[in-house]
């Protein structure tokens, strides 16, 4: 079933209620760095972001982020990146299918993708780059200085985001988490910024839409970029290593969805429930294991539990006369993530549990 998209979009309302948190303008990047396409020009131009970097094999070469710009007649510029962390692929498959296809005389405002944001980690097909060992959804707001990881977030902080009205960041479990197929919600200071995300997950159309707060970590994108009061929409797309046909089809639907309710395309939006609300934001939702071992699920993924009930165990094949250790809920709640792989390691999170509706 499909739909027009209405004029009055909620999404362009709240576009005009971030207007007062932006900041005046964007920074220019250090000289070192090089952008070869020019994100002022009409058209569709690809080519990379350069940050110089000289190892032990290499005296004078770059780090190479691809970055893709379309640009139509005027609207609103959406930035979208994947490939936050290396070894989640349902975004940069979205990103990249995005760019082949859209027509920039059909469009009304400028698409700016970034595909393999983390360029070290994408090519590694590793969570966090190999260059400096950092996360790179921990290095926000990046320095223009720091290592590789610190100054594509500084790029992406002070050069792209201040250019953007909408974020979109496009993840998965990756290799070491399953999680439910679902819009993420950044949860900001400003509580008119909390709203217009939420608006945004309602227009990508994710069944769920979950409200994540890493627990308060503000070195994030997605909270970089709630910051600077651009609108900001989240995915958590399977993940576990794998491309799942069914996230990446929510993914590319959602990502079109939220173009066509921006007004940037023509066309019909997918007509998807209003989705269901949760949250993560108590400490004690992330199960970890005290031991090493092979993780036994004893759930599946989505399924709703009560306090107590038994999510999983721990085996240690070197003792074999040990129990098991279990893992059992610490609430009533929804299963939002499970471990991937089953070779587990102390503190190795486990299993997620969401609890319905905002977070209090």
């Amino acid at each position: 079933m499909t739909m027009e998209c209405p004029v009055d979009a909620p999404l362009l309302h709240q576009l005009a209620t971030l207007k007062e948190l932006r900041p005046a303008q964007s920074a220019a990047a250090p000289g070192s760095v090089r952008l070869d396409i020019d994100l002022d020009e009409s058209g569709t131009q690809s080519g990379f972001v350069r940050f110089p970097h000289s190892p032990d094999d290499d005296a004078w070469g770059a780090v190479m982020v691809p970055i893709v710009s379309i640009k139509g007649t005027d609207g609103p510029v959406v930035l979208a990146e994947a490939g936050n962390h290396g070894d989640e692929y349902e975004g940069a498959l979205t990103l990249t299918e995005l760019a082949r296809s859209i027509d920039p005389a059909q469009l009304h405002g400028q698409l700016i993708l970034l595909p393999a944001i983390n360029a070290p980690a994408a090519r590694a097909g590793k969570r966090c780059s190999p260059v400096d060992g950092l996360n790179f959804n921990r290095c926000f707001p990046g320095a223009h200085r720091g290592s590789i990881s610190q100054q594509i977030a500084a790029f992406v902080n002070d050069v792209l985001l201040p250019r953007a009205d909408v974020f979109l960041d496009l993840h998965s479990g990756g290799s070491s988490l399953e999680i439910m197929v679902s819009n993420t919600v950044e949860v900001a200071a400003d509580p008119r910024q909390t709203e217009a995300n939420l608006t945004g997950a309602r227009a990508f159309g994710a069944s769920h839409a979950v409200f994540v707060n890493n627990l308060g970590e503000p070195r994030t994108a997605t909270a970089a970029a709630s910051a600077q009061g651009v609108l900001t929409i989240g995915t958590e797309m399977m993940g576990g290593g794998f491309v799942d046909p069914h996230a990446l089809q929510v993914c590319k639907t959602g990502v079109r969805n939220v173009l066509v309710h921006l007004g940037m395309l023509e066309g019909a939006q997918q007509a998807l429930a209003d989705p269901t609300v949760l949250s993560v934001a108590r400490p004690d939702a992330y199960h970890l294991t005290t031991m090493d071992g092979i993780f036994e699920r004893c759930v599946p993924l989505g399924a709703e539990v009560e306090s107590g009930a038994l999510l999983g165990r721990v085996h240690d094949r070197f003792a074999p006369l040990e129990e098991p250790l279990e893992i059992r809920a610490a609430f009533d709640g929804t299963v939002y993530a499970l471990r991937h792989p089953a070779l587990v390691s102390h503190g190795n999170c486990c299993v997620v549990l969401a609890e319905p509706g905002q977070p209090g």
